[in-house]
């Protein structure tokens, strides 16, 4: 008998299942977060009664934490690994947008917001690289721009249910 001609089907690569769950923390971190808080800006400003330049500056800080945050989280990624920073860093970011939504004053607000929600947010980054350059040799480009296109679809798709819910029913209730 001849070999068969139908050739073997090609085998599904677990890689594309970390591509995939990070796709989707990209779109959560940049829906809710990068994008989305901006949202928020003009409903504290009314509720913590502060300038323009204050509020503003908070958010300025916020793009830099991620300079102090870097070498932390990728010494923490070489240290412990990609999954334990991954998991570290989605609890801190949850329960910073929980904090966030029982935040009374300007400074507890700049804490909150600086402090677990900034750090929470941008750790799983530093994990989710190492893990796609852990499973990828071939493909790796592709690999890591689908995941990070997450950013720009939630950024795209949340950002207008966040803008929603604050005018719904109210900055804190969307924090939380």
């Amino acid at each position: 008998m001849g070999q068969d001609s139908n050739p073997s089907p090609k085998r599904f690569y677990p890689g594309w299942r970390i591509v995939g769950a990070s796709l989707v923390l990209n779109v959560l971190s940049g829906g809710l977060f990068h994008t989305g808080m901006s949202v928020y800006f003009l409903p504290l400003i009314r509720d913590f009664d502060v300038s323009h330049t204050k509020l503003s500056l908070v958010f300025a800080l916020r793009s830099l934490e991620s300079g102090v945050e870097g070498p932390i989280a990728g010494f923490a990624v070489d240290r412990f690994g990609p999954r334990p920073v991954i998991i570290v860093g989605i609890v801190m970011g949850g329960l910073g947008f929980m904090l966030l939504a029982f935040t009374q004053s300007y400074l507890t607000f700049l804490i909150v917001l600086l402090g677990l929600l900034g750090f929470g947010i941008s750790i799983p980054f530093h994990g989710i690289s190492k893990s796609i350059n852990l499973w990828f040799r071939r493909r790796l480009g592709i690999a890591m721009s689908l995941a990070q296109s997450g950013s720009a679809i939630g950024g795209f798709a949340l950002t207008n249910i966040v803008a929603w819910v604050v005018l719904t029913q109210g900055w804190r209730w969307a924090a939380f």
